[in-house]
């Protein structure tokens, strides 16, 4: 099985994505979920190989509870597009043991080397392997209404920042054997978990900490940002 598990908050859409991609059906109303749903969903990749991809459905009244821990215990991390470009959050998953990041985006032609090196940066810095998905086509800019377009340069990058495989532009899947050793070796090699300066990183936040909060945006602002110019 290939196991997907959605968590978050209580109706923000969680049933209406599984049930979408499970059974290909859409409803504007959902029953709430209890404790947790599970869809699956029977499919082909290149070349010719059949998976069955499972959803866990996890209710959100059971963020913040001990059962949480239970479904979600062994997963890999996940970072959405516009995330790429902040490494904390890819550290916190480090340090929560990940060894497996999945980042879907929609980055535009225009800043593609943005995503390729950043998808990189985030596998070296990590010591993990790194799965960006972009997405193909063209699509109106938010700003401008000019067409851009998307130039569907999936990307499987190992601990090493070595490129296993890439996507050609078409949609469709992007393959790749991997072989998760290689982060508990590189880990063992390399153990930058154990050299690290936390004490001297608390004391540099600490410093910034105010100018960091002045410059941000606010969070209405902020929900309009992604890759898209």
């Amino acid at each position: 099985f290939n196991q997907v598990i959605l968590i978050g908050d209580g109706a923000v859409g969680k049933t209406s994505i599984a049930k979408r991609f499970s059974a290909d059906t859409f409803a504007q109303q959902h029953k709430q979920t209890i404790g947790v749903d599970f869809l699956s969903r029977k499919m082909e990749v290149p070349p010719n190989i059949q998976v069955t991809m499972q959803l866990w459905d996890i209710g959100g009244q059971s963020i913040g509870s001990r059962s949480v821990g239970t479904y979600i215990a062994g997963a890999h991390a996940v970072m959405l597009c516009y995330d790429i470009r902040f490494p904390e959050l890819s550290r916190h998953y480090f340090h929560q043991g990940a060894e497996v990041l999945v980042v879907p985006g929609q980055w535009p032609e225009a800043r593609a080397q943005h995503w390729r090196t950043l998808l990189r940066a985030r596998a070296i810095e990590n010591e993990l392997f790194v799965i960006g998905c972009n997405r193909t086509g063209q699509e109106p800019s938010l700003r401008t209404d000019e067409p851009m377009s998307f130039p569907g340069d999936g990307r499987i990058i190992d601990p090493m920042g070595e490129i296993l495989a890439t996507g050609n532009g078409d949609a469709g899947a992007t393959l790749a054997a991997i072989e998760l050793r290689k982060v508990r070796t590189m880990r063992r090699v390399l153990p930058i978990a154990a050299d690290l300066r936390p004490d001297v990183y608390k004391q540099l936040l600490d410093n910034a900490y105010d100018n960091m909060v002045a410059g941000t945006r606010s969070e209405q602002d902020r929900e309009s940002i992604d890759e898209r110019p």
